[in-house]
């Protein structure tokens, strides 16, 4: 109860607490000014988590957090205490921040640590892109490794070029062009990748040979291409007229 703003404890609350807790009366009472708890609110508390009381006094003073309040993330997050305090460390985001990440992204926290690892790209600038991008965290790191392109330039290039990221990935691998440089062509020359890709095989010209004899002759590469195959059945045709006359 109590007293005076205080908390005041009767002495049967602490000799059961004790018998409860298995601490004695002087340490309980230090442990009740060191935390700020009473005393059955300790013991409840030690109940709940599974923590002794020196450890969980120890866990609020390593995490700034009080003791209700971490028994409560270890409820929403699902992660013990000792757990939460490595990972605040180890990613430099309060406890409550990545529960709200873990909501957010639907990824659990030891994944979002370990992505923010691999891709070197804080926790809610992922969270960002994946919200802008429509593709989940795994997946853009995949595209990382992939494609060799930072997640904010695939981004761009997918607003730009209006493809999505995995159709990028494979003109780049059908091309052999990285995305940059094929994003540079399509501003160039005025057609889309797919073209550029289909009229490469084609011809059997890369595209930046095509784009000079476009610049050169002022014929846009379908037309080149469709001469060309156009010469080639004449060619055909005249030598097919040779051999007849020949024969004559």
């Amino acid at each position: 109860m109590l007293d005076g703003g205080e908390w005041s404890v009767p002495h049967s609350t602490c000799a059961n607490s004790r018998k409860e807790t298995g601490y004695p009366i002087p340490y309980m009472n230090h442990m009740m000014k060191e935390t700020g708890c009473p005393i059955p609110y300790m013991n409840h508390m030690m109940k709940e988590t599974g923590y002794p009381v020196p450890y969980m006094n120890h866990m609020m003073k390593e995490t700034g957090y009080p003791i209700p309040y971490m028994n409560h993330m270890m409820k929403e997050t699902g992660y013990p205490i000792p757990y939460m305090n490595r990972m605040m460390k180890e990613t430099g985001y309060p406890v409550p921040y990545m529960n709200h990440m873990m909501k957010e992204t639907g990824y659990p926290i030891p994944y979002m640590n370990h992505m923010m690892k691999e891709t070197r790209y804080p926790i809610p600038y992922m969270n960002h892109m994946m919200k802008e991008t429509g593709y989940q965290i795994p997946y853009m790191n995949h595209m990382i490794k992939e494609t060799g392109c930072p997640i904010p330039y695939m981004n761009h290039m997918m607003k730009e070029t209006r493809y999505p990221i995995p159709y990028m990935n494979h003109m780049m691998k059908e091309t052999g062009y990285p995305i940059p440089y094929m994003n540079h062509m399509m501003k160039e020359t005025g057609y889309p990748i797919p073209y550029m890709n289909h009229t490469m095989k084609e011809t059997g010209y890369p595209i930046a040979y095509m784009n000079h004899m476009m610049k050169e002759t002022g014929y846009p590469i379908p037309y080149m291409n469709h001469m060309m195959k156009e010469a080639v059945e004449i060619n055909c045709v005249r030598i097919t007229s040779t051999e007849r006359l020949a024969l004559c």
